[in-house]
Protein backbone atom coordinates (compact mmCIF):
# COMPACT_ATOMS: atom_id res chain seq x y z
CA UNK A 1 0.00 0.00 0.00
CA UNK A 2 1.15 3.19 -0.57
CA UNK A 3 0.75 7.00 0.48
CA UNK A 4 0.30 9.67 -2.14
CA UNK A 5 3.31 11.98 -2.25
CA UNK A 6 2.79 15.94 -3.88
CA UNK A 7 5.31 15.73 -6.54
CA UNK A 8 4.74 19.21 -7.77
CA UNK A 9 4.24 22.84 -6.20
CA UNK A 10 2.18 24.09 -8.79
CA UNK A 11 1.54 26.95 -5.93
CA UNK A 12 5.16 27.59 -6.40
CA UNK A 13 4.76 28.63 -10.03
CA UNK A 14 2.46 31.24 -8.88
CA UNK A 15 5.27 33.35 -7.30
CA UNK A 16 7.90 33.11 -10.43
CA UNK A 17 8.15 36.05 -12.50
CA UNK A 18 6.24 36.78 -15.73
CA UNK A 19 8.38 35.78 -18.43
CA UNK A 20 9.73 32.46 -16.58
CA UNK A 21 9.83 29.24 -18.38
CA UNK A 22 9.34 27.63 -15.14
CA UNK A 23 5.93 29.42 -14.40
CA UNK A 24 4.00 27.34 -17.20
CA UNK A 25 2.01 24.05 -15.55
CA UNK A 26 3.14 22.04 -18.21
CA UNK A 27 0.67 18.87 -19.20
CA UNK A 28 3.02 16.55 -18.18
CA UNK A 29 3.26 17.63 -15.01
CA UNK A 30 0.26 17.17 -14.46
CA UNK A 31 -0.43 13.46 -16.25
CA UNK A 32 2.93 13.09 -13.70
CA UNK A 33 0.60 14.18 -10.78
CA UNK A 34 -2.39 12.34 -11.49
CA UNK A 35 -0.45 8.88 -12.20
CA UNK A 36 1.16 9.42 -8.66
CA UNK A 37 -2.76 9.96 -7.30
CA UNK A 38 -4.05 7.48 -8.77
CA UNK A 39 -1.16 4.49 -8.13
CA UNK A 40 -1.87 5.43 -4.31
CA UNK A 41 -5.74 4.98 -4.80
CA UNK A 42 -5.37 1.64 -6.53
CA UNK A 43 -2.86 0.36 -3.68
CA UNK A 44 -5.84 1.35 -0.80
CA UNK A 45 -8.15 -1.16 0.41
CA UNK A 46 -11.78 -1.56 -1.16
CA UNK A 47 -14.04 0.28 1.46
CA UNK A 48 -16.86 -1.21 0.41
CA UNK A 49 -15.54 -4.93 0.75
CA UNK A 50 -13.11 -7.22 1.20
CA UNK A 51 -12.24 -9.89 -1.40
CA UNK A 52 -12.45 -13.31 -0.37
CA UNK A 53 -12.67 -14.54 3.69
CA UNK A 54 -11.04 -12.99 6.69
CA UNK A 55 -9.75 -15.38 8.97
CA UNK A 56 -8.02 -15.94 12.38
CA UNK A 57 -5.92 -18.45 14.07
CA UNK A 58 -8.22 -20.47 16.72
CA UNK A 59 -6.66 -19.44 20.40
CA UNK A 60 -6.28 -22.81 21.90
CA UNK A 61 -9.00 -23.88 24.66
CA UNK A 62 -8.89 -21.70 27.65
CA UNK A 63 -6.29 -19.24 26.75
CA UNK A 64 -7.63 -16.07 28.41
CA UNK A 65 -5.21 -13.70 26.69
CA UNK A 66 -6.44 -11.06 24.42
CA UNK A 67 -6.43 -12.40 21.07
CA UNK A 68 -9.28 -12.82 18.42
CA UNK A 69 -11.90 -15.47 20.28
CA UNK A 70 -12.81 -17.62 16.92
CA UNK A 71 -16.03 -18.94 16.49
CA UNK A 72 -14.49 -22.14 16.66
CA UNK A 73 -13.06 -20.86 19.69
CA UNK A 74 -16.13 -20.06 21.55
CA UNK A 75 -17.76 -23.10 20.33
CA UNK A 76 -15.20 -25.22 22.24
CA UNK A 77 -15.43 -23.38 24.80
CA UNK A 78 -19.09 -23.44 25.39
CA UNK A 79 -18.51 -27.16 24.83
CA UNK A 80 -17.12 -27.53 28.37
CA UNK A 81 -19.99 -25.38 29.88
CA UNK A 82 -22.41 -26.91 32.38
CA UNK A 83 -25.76 -25.13 32.64
CA UNK A 84 -27.43 -25.45 35.84
CA UNK A 85 -31.46 -25.15 35.79
CA UNK A 86 -32.02 -21.57 37.21
CA UNK A 87 -28.30 -20.94 37.07
CA UNK A 88 -26.71 -18.13 35.31
CA UNK A 89 -24.28 -18.16 32.53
Amino acid sequence: MSNYVKLYDFAYKDTLGTGDPDKLVRGSEIDTELTAIVAAIQSKADIGGAIGTATAVTPPTANNSTRVATTAFVYAALADVTIVSGGTF
